[in-house]
């Protein structure tokens, strides 16, 4: 928390200003929507149920009083709290007398994580979610024993999947389906990671068929049509280097029936073994209510001449 001696070296003009812009209800909430991270002016517009143009005017307000900083994304302007120079300390100021536990701050924040968690449903995404923890944990301990130079993503659901592999893979690609979806990838690991850092570049819109990676990741299957599996699989097996490997997300649903009546474990190791990957192991996942198998494959003709 900055100090009062720190405040003191603001210029008392631009510090009255700062009070004026906040002493009105709206401009405040806007303030400590902004200062919870980047917030767009759509997204503030539904949190607050005003009309676009006069939360803009309120929000132009506060970036004149130094409080807020604009950026723009694509279409979209977002607007997020200052943190460096003289007027820094202000927001974090201004809102300490409020508390963690005001009514009305609390809803709004919870009202824009809602907003952007049907955002990213709409993209096919799953932000924050319980799976997602499950799945990067599990990523995370592999990623121990298993330290690979270069990696890709292709089919992500659960984005916290990503974290462990930035911290860990040095050359990281993650092939997203739409610009909606990139975006959304860009704002989620900027505002709530903000110590990861992943260049646009990284975030691919569509695969190169010709590219062949050491590691691919198929981060969750389980929106894949039952018929297409096989197909993506080999894709999948044509895109893995020599020795590469292969981690494989998938729900129990995307194999039923697939491959027979067998059990799951046993139809996933067919369809792998049937491009032409050597199943390692496969582990059973359950997170509220859902039940995915986590397999580690490699080519089939790296595990032979290993064997022999």
């Amino acid at each position: 928390m900055y100090s009062y001696a720190s405040i003191e070296l603001i210029n008392t003009d631009r510090y009255i200003e700062a009070l004026k812009a906040v002493a009105e209800p709206t401009r405040l909430r806007l303030l400590a929507l902004c200062a919870a991270g980047d917030a767009a002016v759509n997204e503030c517009a539904a949190v607050l149920a005003q009309s676009e143009p006069s939360v803009s005017r309120h929000l132009k307000v506060l970036e004149a009083a130094g409080l807020l900083r604009r950026r723009r994304r694509g279409r979209h302007i977002y607007f997020q709290t200052v943190t460096d120079g003289q007027q820094a300390p202000l927001p974090t100021a201004l809102l300490a007398p409020l508390g963690n536990d005001d009514a009305r701050l609390l809803a709004d924040r919870a009202q824009l994580r809602q907003l952007r968690q049907c955002a990213a449903t709409e993209t096919g995404l799953m932000l924050d979610s319980r799976v997602g923890r499950t799945l990067a944990s599990l990523v995370a301990n592999k990623l121990r024993d298993s330290r690979p130079t270069a990696a890709c993503v292709t089919h992500l659901c659960h984005a916290e999947l990503l974290l462990p592999l930035i911290a860990c893979v040095p050359s990281l690609t993650v092939w997203v389906d739409s610009s909606a979806q990139r975006s959304l990838l860009r704002r989620w690991l900027g505002e709530r990671h903000s110590n990861v850092v992943m260049p646009l570049r990284a975030l691919a819109l569509s695969a190169d068929s010709e590219a062949q990676c050491r590691m691919l990741v198929l981060s969750d299957c389980s929106g894949i049509a039952v018929p297409a599996l096989p197909a993506t699989l080999q894709a999948a097996r044509a895109g893995l280097s020599f020795g590469g490997t292969l981690w494989l997300c998938v729900n129990y649903d995307a194999l039923d029936g697939t491959f027979g009546a067998a059990h799951p474990l046993i139809q996933l190791r067919r369809a792998l073994t049937d491009v032409g990957l050597h199943c390692e192991r496969i582990e059973p996942i359950e997170v509220d209510g859902q039940h995915l198998l986590f397999s580690t494959a490699k080519h089939a003709v790296r595990a032979q001449r290993a064997a022999g």
